[in-house]
């Protein structure tokens, strides 16, 4: 997989769109065909990556203020785990609702007592309405 990890996107959306475009044939193939069937599989290793060279442990990024705003999750696990998985489902051609994705989340932070975005490292402006977004469909 070849990723400029210097530059850090913008977005989540612009996150799953660069991994998409820095895998080569045999990576698309293995996530297609099978081979590689979990974006779990890739967790320790590009999740890592993307969780320390895309500064989703810092304090306030454009990514992961995108990420509180737009999904309203802010640990780097959960935002890491959010674009491999979608990641996976784009190189599929197989829909993909990011919202109805961090359900799971939502619902392992409340258990515990907290949210994502107060277990993570964001500490930037908060979303106004502090509410869930709804998932399409």
């Amino acid at each position: 997989m070849q990723l400029d990890m210097d530059s850090v996107p913008s977005t989540v959306e612009d996150a799953v769109d660069r991994l998409i475009a820095g895998m080569d044939d045999d990576e698309l193939l293995s996530v297609r065909d099978g081979t590689c069937d979990s974006p779990t599989q890739l967790h320790h290793f590009v999740g890592r990556g993307l969780r320390n060279n895309w500064s989703l442990w810092s304090a306030d990024t454009p990514l992961l203020r995108d990420a509180v705003f737009t999904y309203r999750i802010g640990h780097a696990d959960d935002i890491s785990s959010l674009i491999l998985s979608w990641t996976f489902a784009k190189a599929r051609g197989e829909d993909f609702d990011p919202i109805a994705y961090c359900q799971t989340f939502y619902d392992h932070w409340e258990k515990i007592g907290t949210t994502s975005i107060e277990a993570g490292s964001y500490k930037g402006p908060l979303p106004e309405d502090e509410e869930k977004p709804d998932a399409e469909g």
